[in-house]
């Protein structure tokens, strides 16, 4: 299964606004939730994170929701 096969569940922004109080990378970044139900993605591969490149320069791939929510955030740098 590639990553075209899996669904995007939301496009949450969870960045923040570069005119706020916080600094650094988290001003500039945004986070997508993509599902994997049938847990193709359990860990960070280099395919996996080929796949995601496409969209912009990854700050973090996390899978920590894996077994329970069964999908994967990606967090971009710089989405402007």
């Amino acid at each position: 299964m590639g990553f075209t096969d899996a669904p995007i569940i939301c496009n949450s922004p969870l960045g923040f606004d570069a005119g706020n109080d916080f600094e650094g990378a988290a001003s500039q970044s945004n986070t997508v939730c993509i599902s994997d139900p049938v847990l193709t993605w359990r860990s960070v591969t280099t395919e996996l994170a080929n796949q995601l490149a496409m969209f912009g320069e990854i700050a973090r791939i996390d899978t920590s929701f894996m077994p329970t929510m069964k999908c994967l955030l990606v967090t971009y740098y710089d989405i402007r």
